[in-house]
């Protein structure tokens, strides 16, 4: 569909013999957020690293505003911020500062805007006080922060958050569903999953649940 930001066609992916993800069919759209539910192995951080581009599938197609995101990765992916769970992606023998300058250069940020990105953001993570701090001697909860500022360094139009909210306090949840309801106003789609309902309920404007291979749409 042409209005869509993710298109999900006929996807489909299986490890060692067992289908995890059979013929996903589904179009997300600018302005919406996404909930993901479902048990533990069932395919969630799956779906998330197909739509990244991270993995690829057995069958079907992901596109990221209409272009497929294997054929035209680099394009999609720098339209594209993604937090996985449990991810060392961060550098953590590097400051917050380091860690921030690199991964925005990985999406084409250099200089001026750099500068101006990390103010706006670290401060609202409550990180711009710790920029000198090594990533490594973080708490788990400032290390979950500095892992969500690294996927949306680039001002990205799709924002995929896998278990966002593991290790965060009350209050930084909060800062969160506020970054999520604004993103999504300024019209960015995002796709969150998670196994904190309440936090899924207050920042979903659609839940789908992934059970026996299958993506239905229950609220």
């Amino acid at each position: 569909m042409i209005n869509a930001s993710i298109h999900l066609r006929c996807l489909s992916k299986q490890f060692l013999g067992k289908i995890v993800i059979k013929n996903f069919e589904e179009c997300f759209y600018p302005g919406e957020v996404i909930g993901i539910i479902g048990k533990n192995g069932v395919g969630k951080t799956t779906l998330i690293k197909l739509i990244s581009g991270l993995i690829r599938p057995d069958a079907g197609e992901v596109l990221i505003f209409s272009k497929n995101n294997e054929f035209f990765h680099k394009d999609c992916m720098l339209r594209v911020g993604t937090l996985l769970e449990n991810s060392r992606a961060l550098y953590w023998r590097l400051s917050v500062w380091r860690n921030f300058v690199y991964f925005s250069g990985l999406k084409g940020i250099f200089g001026k805007g750099v500068l101006e990105n990390a103010k706006k953001i670290l401060n609202l993570f409550g990180l711009w006080e710790l920029k000198n701090v090594i990533v490594e001697t973080l708490s788990t909860g400032m290390k979950q922060r500095m892992a969500i500022v690294s996927a949306i360094c680039h001002d990205p139009s799709i924002i995929l958050l896998d278990e966002p909210t593991i290790g965060l306090d009350h209050d930084v949840k909060q800062v969160l569903v506020d970054m999520i309801k604004r993103f999504s106003e300024e019209k960015k789609t995002i796709v969150v999953t998670s196994h904190d309902h309440n936090f899924i309920s207050s920042v979903s404007g659609k839940i789908y649940k992934i059970e026996n291979s299958g993506l239905d749409c229950v609220f």
